[in-house]
């Protein structure tokens, strides 16, 4: 594969990424992510010279870096480091290209993540049928998604489903929203072709997005398109090295494909938090975008799924409420939560209010992570307006919080955990 003069070779099927070399891993052999920029690929530095003072050797120049310029004559760290008061500012400025608003930014990647058939590549399908629309931008679940940009494309490596049925699935979804069935000419779908991260067919993947062609990619799932040990963090790395080296490769200047990945929950001791997600540590922290999908059973069966935004890259002033949906015939229903445009603290006191809850449970419930709910948690404790508490759950102790002054007698909270 080739690209601005740069020419990768593609390894064979266990390698995990466009370009790398293995190592011996414990669940088989693990492949290192090559340079994540093509134009890392130039010809190797001559050697040092160890004669040299040392802030020339690690230059590579007599120009060295100093106090006031730290970053001159760094030929590898120079070119990308983000310096300077005035360069930041600008940087911090510049609008948030939001694919999704309020939820998935462009080059970035999203885990849509939930128990199996519970509507997880319902919500994928969804997401990818507002991309295609090739009229006005459409809202999916009370957010706008923009359309793919012309002359671009999505990649659907489907590993769940045949051709046959991600067809009629993805045909469904255009109709759920009333999108044209034109759209179809902007979708590259691999179906149950046994396509892997690494294999040749992801080299061309790579190949399409080094030359600006990708929008998207969408993988479902995981575990199927890249087979590895969801509890070792190095095989892990190794996986969703490969999707953001196949997002860097794309021009400069031109916006980076997003990637959407589906992966399944664990089976048992789930908790409603990203901590569920298999290959938790190393999936959900290199996601930009974790949704969690949580469906509600009658006589065995989905009757509707809860989806949850677990985790944003941006925090919008917006923050998107968890919304339940359910497919009913050839017509999709949502039932999005009433917006609440007060505080956070005031809404976390008001919960607490009817009963003590855990700090899942309260995410669960808000629809934030807990990284945005500790700053609401310490306030509500310096004004001692709320307190914790050890409760049962389930046989085990835990940790909860409850409003100060709140009794058992008073009105019961409908959900602990």
């Amino acid at each position: 594969m080739e690209s601005g003069g740069c020419s990768v070779s593609v390894p064979d099927l266990n390698d995990l990424h466009c370009a790398g070399k293995p190592l011996n891993g414990a669940g088989g052999e693990v492949w290192q992510p090559s340079s994540p920029r093509m134009d890392d690929c130039d010809e190797a530095p001559p050697p040092a010279d160890h004669d040299a003072p040392p802030d020339v050797q690690a230059a590579g120049t007599s120009a060295g870096p100093t106090a006031d310029e730290p970053l001159r004559g760094l030929k590898h760290l120079g070119p990308i480091a983000l310096f300077g008061r005035q360069r930041i500012h600008e940087i911090a400025q510049q609008p948030i290209s939001y694919i999704w608003q309020d939820v998935a930014v462009a080059g970035t990647i999203v885990v849509i993540a939930g128990p199996v058939g519970h509507g997880k590549t319902t919500v994928l399908f969804l997401i990818l049928a507002a991309r295609l629309n090739t009229g006005e931008a459409i809202e999916l679940f009370g957010r706008r998604v923009e359309p793919v940009p012309v002359g671009k494309y999505v990649v659907l490596i489907e590993g769940e489903h045949s051709e046959a049925s991600t067809a009629r699935k993805l045909l469904k979804s255009l109709r759920l929203l009333g999108v044209a069935d034109d759209a179809l000419n902007r979708i590259i779908i691999v179906a149950r072709k046994a396509v892997r991260l690494g294999s040749p067919q992801w080299g061309d993947v790579c190949a399409l997005s080094a030359k600006g062609l990708v929008s998207d990619i969408a993988i479902d799932t995981v575990a199927r398109v890249a087979p590895a040990d969801a509890n070792d963090e190095r095989e892990q790395v190794a996986v969703f090295g490969a999707i953001a080296e196949a997002i860097e490769l794309a021009p400069d200047g031109e916006p980076k494909p997003t990637a959407w990945t589906v992966a399944h929950t664990r089976k048992n001791d789930t908790t409603g938090d990203l901590s569920d997600v298999g290959g938790s540590v190393q999936r959900t922290g290199q996601a930009d975008t974790v949704l969690m999908i949580k469906g509600t059973k009658a006589d065995g069966k989905v009757t509707s799924s809860k989806v949850t935004f677990a985790k944003l890259r941006e925090d919008p002033d917006d923050y998107p409420m968890p919304v339940s949906f359910a497919v009913e015939g050839d017509a999709l229903r949502v039932d999005g939560a009433v917006r609440d445009d007060r505080p956070l603290p005031d809404r976390v006191l008001d919960m607490l209010q009817h009963g003590p809850l855990t700090k899942s449970a309260l995410c669960t419930k808000l629809g934030r992570n807990a990284v945005d709910l500790e700053p609401a948690l310490s306030s509500l404790f310096a004004e001692r307006a709320i307190e914790t508490r050890q409760t049962k759950i389930a046989g085990r102790d835990r940790k909860v919080f409850a409003a100060v002054g709140f009794r058992a007698s008073d009105e019961a909270s409908d959900v602990l955990d």
